[in-house]
């Protein structure tokens, strides 16, 4: 089932290298990097087990988790989460 998990983060565009080392079909549409708490847990689609992408609700729209880091290094412990959004009328 769905399950909601509020959380507090920056979010900033998704520009230049980082965006290249996207998959092909996740780089048109809008990008952008989030960084959440530690204690979160995000998953990605993956084709191999069938498991779905985690979606992020940011100011009402829909971006499914294209990428997912957890830096746990003691200073600043915190996800580094990439999510897309298609543009309109793509798949």
């Amino acid at each position: 089932g769905i399950v909601e998990k509020p959380f507090k983060s920056s979010w900033q565009p998704v520009r230049g290298k980082a965006l290249e080392q996207l998959p092909e079909g996740k780089r048109s549409g809008e990008v952008y990097q989030c960084y959440p708490p530690i204690n979160m847990e995000f998953t990605t689609a993956d084709a191999h087990s069938g498991a779905e992408a985690d979606i992020v609700i940011w100011k009402g729209r829909e971006y499914e988790v294209t990428l997912a880091a957890c830096w746990d290094n003691g200073v600043y412990s915190h996800w580094e989460v990439i999510c897309t959004r298609p543009k309109e009328g793509q798949a």
